[in-house]
């Protein structure tokens, strides 16, 4: 709820504004120890899940945000495979920085030293990743597919999209003179109203994470908090079993160049995901 609210302010978009207090006031213990809402709160746990929904939607896969994260994600990477850049080689490397004073420099400023330091790259790839972070010119998005699933049966043909980009971008790179390196492809993780859908058998239901357990919002039944998501009364258990899908590819064109060929590459891949 904190995030939410900040972000929603910061970004300027109505979406995160939650009744904290009353959701606060409205809190339950059971006799078990698991904290629920009461009934009469159930309008306003509804209001905060759709909150969380619409905040991920709208901001963080906002087609800028994702597509610079994702741009620092490959840079990163290509850093550490290649041995440049004083960049962690795994999880193990992470932890010695962290567990010793090294921690104190650990912070964003270490992350826009190795942008800066990678801008001048003598890799082409590397350099161009760099140079659209540090000079904030964000990647071209040349197409975008949405779509929504029932958890059986997909809507929307995602895979032809993926396809066509793994079988037919090196030809596209080639024919464009742009190295395939800074062609990049995401597609977002599943996004859903609940992480547990109203529908899940219990042996299913116990193999959730603990942390995806944890974020379940419960409602008091009696003396029983139970799952919001299994409230006969509540939205969320005709929506819960709705998870929302995207795929994205992006060019990275540093400082504007090739501008002109963004439009063709998106006229290029405008079908890739028809049959």
């Amino acid at each position: 709820m904190d995030y939410l609210l900040r972000d929603a302010q910061a970004t300027g978009v109505p979406y995160g504004q939650v009744d904290v207090n009353y959701l606060l006031n409205r809190l339950q213990v059971d006799k078990t120890g698991l904290i629920g809402v009461s009934q009469r709160a159930i309008p306003a746990a509804e209001h905060f899940l759709f909150a969380r929904y619409f905040m991920y939607r709208v901001v963080y896969y906002h087609k800028t945000t994702l597509g610079f994260e994702e741009v620092c994600r490959h840079l990163l990477r290509r850093l550490r495979d290649k041995g440049e850049g004083d960049v962690p080689a795994d999880g193990k490397a992470i932890w010695r920085i962290v567990s010793t004073k090294r921690l104190l420099q650990f912070t964003d400023s270490m992350l826009d030293q190795i942008i800066h330091d990678a801008s001048t790259s003598r890799n082409r790839v590397i350099r161009a990743l760099a140079s659209t972070l540090s000079s904030r010119h964000p990647p071209q998005l040349l197409k975008e597919v949405q779509w929504f699933s029932d958890g059986k049966q997909e809507i929307a043909p995602p895979a032809l999209f993926e396809r066509n980009c793994k079988e037919k971008l090196a030809s596209l790179s080639k024919k464009h003179g742009i190295p395939l390196g800074q062609f990049i492809f995401v597609e977002t993780k599943p996004l859903k109203i609940e992480q547990r859908g109203a529908e899940i058998l219990a042996a299913r239901a116990n193999e959730l994470q603990p942390e995806n357990e944890d974020e379940l919002i419960r409602v008091m039944d009696g003396n029983v908090a139970k799952p919001l998501v299994e409230t006969e009364n509540s939205i969320i258990r005709y929506s819960s079993h709705t998870i929302f899908r995207m795929s994205r590819l992006y060019v990275v064109c540093p400082g504007g160049e090739n501008s002109h060929a963004v439009e063709k590459l998106r006229k290029a891949v405008k079908d890739w995901d028809k049959h």
